[in-house]
């Protein structure tokens, strides 16, 4: 999985400081990435569920 709270105008640039950090976008997010942990950590077993394939297309890189 991969979580991400957005970009701004200075986003991976020299200028990027930590004051445009997303505070609470990564706090929703552990909050998010907890629950998750809590619920799987509790099963016994996880059931899984084949999705149709090909729904999202094909990645390109250039």
């Amino acid at each position: 999985m991969f979580f991400f709270t957005g970009t701004h105008s200075d986003y991976h640039k020299p200028s990027d400081d930590a004051n445009k950090i997303n505070y609470k976008g990564i706090r929703s997010i552990v909050t998010y990435i907890q629950s998750i942990i809590a619920t799987t950590d509790n099963k016994n077993k996880l059931v899984f569920t084949k999705t149709r394939e090909g729904i999202w297309g094909k990645a390109v890189l250039k």
